[in-house]
């Protein structure tokens, strides 16, 4: 089983990354879809290093 701190750690994060919603499953999907832009933005700073153009966030999603 997980250690105070531990549970601590994981609580702040959750609370960080959705807030304060409540249901389970809907804080499963807003890391879920964080997760895919964080993916889809190291695909875009792979393709410049790479020499390439990004794809994903071009454009007003560039910030």
């Amino acid at each position: 089983m997980l250690d105070t701190d531990t549970k601590r750690r994981i609580d702040t994060a959750r609370d960080i990354l959705v807030g304060k919603v409540p249901d389970p499953k809907s804080q499963v999907e807003q890391i879920t879809i964080a997760l895919i832009y964080k993916f889809m933005d190291d695909m875009d700073a792979e393709s410049e290093e790479l020499g390439g153009k990004r794809k994903f966030f071009t454009g007003d999603y560039a910030r």
